[in-house]
């Protein structure tokens, strides 16, 4: 348990380099089957460029406010495109 609160401890201190951050953008679109307008959130990724030549993948994720603010994923996608750990699919 000591060894353990040691790394805690150790880490916590430790400064965390600060990764490129992409862009979440507001939208409100019509939803015909609720008859209703909803709100949408658009993430791109940093450097994105609209109509450039890069095709990105498509990540729907539903239940927007809690991906933003609850379990940030606009921050854990600029993490995972920071370090590599997500790659693009020659599929798209």
């Amino acid at each position: 348990m000591v060894g353990a609160a040691l790394v805690l401890t150790a880490t916590m201190g430790v400064a965390q380099t600060p990764v490129p951050a992409g862009r979440l953008a507001p939208f409100v679109v019509y939803d015909s089957a609720y008859q209703r307008p909803r709100q949408i959130w658009v993430y791109t990724p940093p450097g994105f460029t609209a109509g450039g030549a890069v095709m990105y993948p498509l990540i729907v994720a539903f239940d927007g406010a809690e991906y933003r603010d609850t379990m940030p994923l606009p921050r854990v996608l600029d993490t995972l495109l920071a370090t590599h750990s997500a790659r693009r699919s020659s599929r798209c």
